[in-house]
């Protein structure tokens, strides 16, 4: 019996129609009914076949790997494309990062040391062309006149004074308050995605990424062959919106999605190893290894910072 016609029989004895098939494992019914007719002529590529047969065997019940393993024969010739997956370099990123934390964990302790020396310097600069003068100039009075009349040395203004304690007490408050500001600034989170859970039970990858930290939910979608592609919003778990569902190659790349109205997004990926997931600007690296399991879904959630 062929492949096709086993998976039929399987199909039919748990009562359910392609249509069933094709929203349980999110396969256009054309190519299922291909794959009953064992007609792999109609598939997007050779690529396709392994993975479209192991998703109707295990909707319908069946151990995909041992019925590829038996009807090996059946099956069209498979030539692999190898793709080279760089996970990009985060050096000149960490290194951009470090110098400018670095900036502005110096720039208060530089800022203070200025002030000290222009406090420094206007007491030397009253003593020196205020007060010293003055002194000066009533020993020679005292000195010049010989007799007994005491001149006495003029006051100095108490009212100058505590103005001049009082400005210096200001700027040395801004200055602790722009220190403080500064470091609130620097001990804001940065936004992040992290993998929350990994899903194989079903035979194709699942894997669930949080975004957090984030003011924006922006996606770009990137394509260095083909690949069939699906993308849906989520809002309380629900479907609210199906942003693209069709083939993607490099003549559409890249596709930006605005997804500030969603809570999460799911992605329906049926050959991982040519697609590249940007998040706020940010690559994506795969969880599960994308040249081992071309076909994935993932979905990324949106953690909303709160005001």
């Amino acid at each position: 019996m062929e492949l096709g016609q086993r998976l039929k029989e399987a199909r039919e004895e748990q009562q359910k129609s392609l249509d069933d098939i094709q929203t349980e494992t999110k396969i256009q019914k054309r190519y299922l009914s291909s794959i009953e007719a064992n007609d792999w002529s109609t598939m997007p590529g050779n690529f396709y076949v392994r993975a479209f047969v192991r998703e109707y065997a295990a909707a319908v019940g069946l151990n995909g790997d041992e019925l590829l393993e038996e009807h090996q024969s059946e099956l069209p010739q498979n030539e692999e494309r190898k793709y080279d997956y760089v996970t990009p370099s985060r050096k000149n990123t960490s290194s951009s990062k470090k110098s400018t934390s670095g900036l502005f964990n110096v720039l208060p302790k530089i800022l203070v040391f200025l002030l000290l020396i222009a406090i420094i310097f206007g007491i030397w600069y009253a003593y020196v062309e205020v007060i010293s003068p003055a002194i000066s100039g009533d020993d020679e009075e005292i000195t010049n006149d010989g007799g007994d009349e005491v001149v006495t040395p003029p006051e100095v203004d108490d009212e100058e004074s505590d103005e001049s304690e009082s400005s210096e007490e200001e700027e040395s408050e801004e200055a602790v308050a722009d220190e403080s500001d500064e470091e609130q600034e620097e001990e804001a989170p940065e936004p992040s995605l992290e993998v929350v859970e990994t899903d194989n039970s079903s035979g194709t990858p699942r894997t669930t990424y949080q975004l957090n930290n984030a003011d924006s939910f922006d996606l770009e979608l990137e394509a260095s062959g083909e690949n069939w592609l699906g993308v849906s919003g989520i809002q309380e778990g629900s479907v609210t919106e199906s942003y693209y569902e069709a083939m993607f190659d490099e003549a559409q790349s890249p596709l930006s999605f605005d997804l500030s109205e969603e809570s999460a997004v799911r992605l329906n990926i049926g050959n991982a190893s040519a697609l590249t997931i940007i998040v706020n600007g940010n690559e994506l690296e795969y969880e599960v290894d994308p040249n081992d399991e071309v076909r994935q879904y993932i979905t990324i959630e949106w953690n909303q910072s709160e005001e």
